[in-house]
């Protein structure tokens, strides 16, 4: 499988590389892996809810996530958590209901990590059910100073230095 990364918009294909040209950090860092999830899909509303092979779709990734090391956080909008909260709870996952804007995306962001402090936070986004967690696990040992983005066909995790994504957040539009 082919994984790639990118940072300021170039893409090189990690299997090319040697391990000796990733960059990878050997400081012990707290790592938290936001998981966006919610119903109001417009092309396919509840889709994470939506069936696949008999379980609900969102409920492979978490399976997957669940081998991850790091905190893992299914942020949801407040509206979403009687339906998708209630069932993540049922599979021992951790949730945060946001009550603010849903489209805001960098203040939920802030939001999660004045709730869930971390040195770095990974970005997944939940209609990635075939999203392997080894992938999560490539990107972890992995460090860059401020982003990177990790992807394969299906599916990819963004890593955000918090203390970076804080220090430009004032200037977001949120």
């Amino acid at each position: 499988r082919t994984l790639y990364w990118c940072l300021v918009g170039r893409n090189v294909d990690l299997a090319r590389l040697a391990d000796d040209d990733l960059p990878r950090t050997d400081v012990a860092m707290t790592d938290l892996i936001i998981v966006q999830a919610r119903m109001g899909s417009t092309r396919l509303p509840g889709k994470v809810m939506r069936p696949m092979n008999g379980k609900p779709m969102i409920r492979y990734l978490a399976e997957g996530l669940s081998m991850a090391s790091g905190d893992v956080v299914y942020a949801i909008p407040a509206k979403d958590n009687e339906i998708l909260g209630s069932f993540l709870r049922s599979c021992w996952a951790k949730v945060f209901a946001w009550s603010g804007d849903e489209n805001a995306v960098a203040g939920r962001f802030a939001a999660y990590l004045e709730k869930y402090p971390a040195d770095r936070f990974f970005r997944i986004c939940a209609d990635s059910p075939l999203l392997d967690w080894r992938l999560l696990q490539a990107a972890q040992a992995l460090y860059w100073p401020e982003y990177v983005k990790v992807h394969s066909p299906v599916g990819c995790v963004e890593l955000f230095d918090t203390a970076a994504f804080l220090r430009v957040l004032p200037g977001m539009a949120y």
